[in-house]
């Protein structure tokens, strides 16, 4: 079924999840070890969390799906690059 997570809110932003739903966020080690030890002592927790990531994984990043993102990004870039040129005239 998969592994739950505990991640630090820098890592959670590159995967587009949702916090207490497909993973846990943590930011200091204290914080961190409290999530931790929510997952270890509780069975529904550790399967809730396990199912919900792997449904969001296996729906959300995909290539058509990771394409679309990598495509909407360079078209950002490259509306910022004609911006820059058309600036610079």
């Amino acid at each position: 079924m998969g592994i739950p997570v505990v991640a630090t809110p820098q890592a959670a932003k590159g995967i587009q999840a949702i916090p207490g739903r497909h993973l846990l966020v943590a930011e200091h080690p204290h914080k961190f070890a409290e999530k931790l030890v929510d997952i270890l002592l509780n069975e529904n927790l550790r399967r809730d969390l396990s199912a919900a990531a792997c449904k969001h994984l296996n729906h959300s990043h995909t290539w058509p799906n990771s394409m679309k993102i990598l495509d909407e990004l360079l078209m950002q870039g490259n509306v910022t690059m004609e911006a820059t040129k058309i600036a610079k005239r």
